[in-house]
C-alpha cells in the first residue's frame, strides 16, 4: 500500500532532483549505497501538524508541515570536479525548487494541487565518505514543504 499524501510529495522531489543539471539518477526513500553517482536521493520525512488547540492555516483542510532531507551523491576521485559537480548541482537543486515551489511541474505529479510551497532552506554541511573503494562526496539539503491535505 503506497501512502497517499507523503509519497506522491516524494515522487514529486525525486523527478525535480532528477532534473537537476549534471544528476545522472534519483531515487525516494534511503539507500544503502548510491553506485550511480551524481545521484539525489529523497529521504523519509518529518511531519509537523497544527496543534488540537491551534486552527489550521485554510478553512477545510488539515496543514501538513514535511520536512524531506534530499541528499546528493558526487564522486570524490577526482576532488576539483566532484567538487565542482556538487557546487552546480545544489546550485541548480534550489534555483529548480524556486521555479516550481508547489511541484506542479513534477510530471505525473499526483501532489499537484496538495503542495502549497516548497523551498530549500538549507545546504550542507558536506561530508566525505572516503572508505569506499570509490570515495564519494555527500551533500545534504533540507527542504520544507507546506500542504493542505
Amino acid at each position: 500500500m503506497t501512502s497517499t499524501v507523503l509519497d506522491p510529495i516524494a515522487e514529486a522531489l525525486k523527478n525535480v532532483a532528477g532534473s537537476v543539471s549534471g544528476v545522472t539518477s534519483s531515487h525516494k526513500w534511503i539507500l544503502r549505497d548510491t553506485d550511480t553517482r551524481p545521484a539525489a536521493v529523497v529521504e523519509l520525512p518529518i511531519v509537523r501538524r497544527t496543534p488540537i488547540d491551534a486552527p489550521e492555516d485554510h478553512l477545510g483542510s488539515n496543514d501538513w508541515r514535511t520536512e524531506w532531507t534530499v541528499v546528493f551523491y558526487f564522486d570524490f576521485t577526482d576532488t576539483d570536479k566532484g567538487q565542482e559537480q556538487a557546487a552546480e548541482a545544489v546550485e541548480s537543486w534550489i534555483k529548480a525548487v524556486d521555479a516550481n515551489p508547489t511541484l506542479t511541474l513534477s510530471p505525473g505529479n499526483a501532489a499537484a494541487g496538495v503542495v502549497q510551497e516548497t523551498k530549500v532552506i538549507e545546504v550542507g554541511p558536506v561530508t566525505l565518505d572516503e572508505r569506499k573503494a570509490r570515495p564519494l562526496i555527500v551533500y545534504p539539503t533540507r527542504v520544507e514543504i507546506l500542504s493542505f491535505i
